[in-house]
């Protein structure tokens, strides 16, 4: 049982690497449970609503290992998972890139036909 992604504390440790200013909204909701509680939400410039039903890629990377037990210590004390984190981060930083130099639109992967190869 994860506790959730605490957004403004997210936003404010990441804005160091990406220097996006990020601005907070309060959104009040009524919880099932009898207390009332408000929400903070951080809204990023440029930031895009990431679909959960989207497609993945595994991939493998090396990472400092400083920077690897920092990201540990984050999750566990934000009780999320590691790669939403690292997604988090990793949208951020695009966002930002996009802002200074526009649109990344990536390349469409031409697949070969195995039965065109031996002909």
């Amino acid at each position: 049982m994860s506790k959730g992604i605490n957004k403004d504390s997210m936003s404010s440790l990441l804005e160091g690497l990406t220097s996006v200013r990020s601005t907070t909204l309060e959104v009040h909701h009524q919880p099932n449970s009898s207390s009332n509680s408000k929400e903070k939400i951080t809204s990023i410039p440029g930031d895009k609503q990431i679909s959960k039903g989207g497609s993945k890629e595994r991939i493998c990377t090396s990472v400092d290992k400083n920077v690897m037990n920092k990201i540990r210590t984050i999750s566990e004390t934000e009780g999320i998972q590691i790669n939403e984190l690292i997604t988090l981060g990793l949208d951020m930083v695009i966002s930002k890139y996009e802002e200074t130099h526009g649109a990344v639109r990536p390349k469409k992967i031409n697949k070969g036909n195995i039965d065109n190869i031996f002909r």
